[in-house]
């Protein structure tokens, strides 16, 4: 394991790249109880949704605590 961890520092072998895409905006689709699996933050659930003129916040439970997303709409 050590001969290729240094072949890894050296670029002697190519590691696959993270190539998987998630965009927070499919949160403001989801309805207030909605759980789901995201490739970042895991399992989730949408605890709060609140818009406030042009903007929404939105609030998510994973196992890692409570994270809280804020948009702004542009119109």
């Amino acid at each position: 394991m050590a001969d290729y961890l240094v072949d890894l520092r050296n670029r002697e072998k190519i590691s696959r790249k993270y190539q998987v895409k998630s965009s927070p905006r499919h949160f403001l689709k989801e309805e207030v109880g909605y759980q789901a699996k995201d490739p970042i933050l895991n399992r989730y659930r949408i605890v709060d949704k609140l818009r406030d003129g042009n903007t929404y916040i939105v609030r998510l439970e994973t196992k890692s605590g409570l994270y809280t997303m804020t948009y702004t709409i542009k119109e």
